[in-house]
């Protein structure tokens, strides 16, 4: 399960980069083309995208990763393609086109460096919900089924004893809300690792803890 929604992350991610980078810097057609596809498909549920998806291919893992790849890739091209747009209006983008950088070029040396932080975001965000949508397809049958090892088979196979076996399925469980809070703390800690204004506010933080007026040492630098 942690193997399928780890993968379908990694293609979202891929895929959706792509595409929100097309998106920001393709020509206003081919943009408007690319991204009322991707709205139609963010109109459509994550988890109803998988089902289908699962029912055209087939159940198993591979089908889970291709499912949960696509599924997110809309939700990635539109956040990235708002950042895209964002970033292009920026001085030193706008320099380098005059200088006469290629759409490519700008788009790898500019574009895609400043959208770390928002892809490492989306990424751990999305993991927690890949999770649970890996889950839920195991636990209807459409995914990993047993005997392999899966938490969403574990849970239907328990469901039917909690009575007499309730930790058949409150461990599985148990297992699953842990790795889903962890993946946002995970995404919460490289937000602020990441962002500069966060770096500025702790530095500030510590300066004022040692009794120091804040931005002394960038004064003395």
């Amino acid at each position: 399960m942690l193997a399928a929604s780890v993968g379908g992350v990694l293609l979202a991610t891929v895929g959706g980069v792509a595409i929100g980078v097309l998106g920001g810097v393709a020509p206003r057609f081919v943009r408007a083309v690319v991204m009322r596809v991707v709205d139609v498909l963010l109109a459509m549920p994550v988890l109803m995208i998988a089902l289908i998806l699962i029912a055209t291919v087939g159940s198993g893992l591979p089908s889970i990763v291709l499912a949960v790849g696509i599924a997110f890739t809309p939700g990635f091209a539109r956040v990235v393609e708002s950042s895209v747009r964002r970033l292009r209006a920026a001085d030193y983008v706008q320099a380098a086109r005059v200088f006469g950088s290629t759409g490519v070029r700008t788009a790898l040396r500019h574009l895609l460096p400043n959208l770390a932080t928002e892809v490492v975001v989306l990424v751990s965000s999305a993991l927690g919900w890949a999770i649970l949508t890996s889950t839920t397809l195991s636990f209807l049958g459409l995914g990993v089924r047993l005997p392999a090892p899966d938490w969403g088979s574990d849970l239907a196979a328990g469901a039917t004893h909690l009575a007499d076996s309730w930790w058949l399925s409150t461990f599985p469980g148990l297992a699953i809300t842990v790795m889903i809070l962890l993946a946002n703390f995970t995404g919460d800690y490289a937000m602020a690792v990441l962002d500069p204004r966060s770096r500025r506010g702790r530095r500030s933080l510590r300066a004022l803890l040692r009794g120091e007026a804040p931005g002394r040492g960038e004064a003395g630098a």
